[in-house]
């Protein structure tokens, strides 16, 4: 799977800041598991939210994927998970209050944007960066 193949995308998280490193790794062994059991498709990317870096999901963004995804947040206490539709615009769904948070276009870019800001998503596989960019 890879993120431009696929329009509309999830991308979560199990990384949590007050966990270790090994905490963290199981956590995403155990999702990634289950994810393996259930036959979704998906991707692991390195991702940075708000300059930490974390292992990430990406899933297609489907009801029963974003149903998923939502429920393993709210499990593992994120604060939110990225959505991307079939536009490439990105949003935050913010698991403590349902609330939607509009960022922009989630794109390719090159390295050098995209550790300029503090969330970017990193496809190691394809070497390939994704971050948020307004819309022109």
């Amino acid at each position: 799977m890879n993120i431009k193949q696929i329009d509309p995308i999830i991308i979560f998280s199990v990384f949590q800041s007050n966990k270790t490193e090994v905490q963290n790794l199981e956590n995403h062994l155990n999702v990634r598991e289950v994810l393996v059991l259930r036959g979704t498709p998906f991707r692991i990317v390195q991702g940075v939210y708000k300059n930490i870096h974390e292992l990430s999901f990406v899933l297609e963004n489907t009801i029963p994927n974003f149903v998923f995804a939502k429920k393993i947040a709210t499990q593992f206490n994120q604060e939110s998970i990225l959505v991307r539709d079939k536009y490439e615009e990105a949003q935050l769904f913010m698991i403590k209050d349902h609330s939607i948070v509009n960022l922009g276009i989630l794109s390719e870019v090159n390295e050098s944007f995209a550790k300029s800001q503090d969330s970017y998503t990193w496809d190691v596989q394809n070497n390939m960066y994704y971050a948020i960019k307004s819309r022109k």
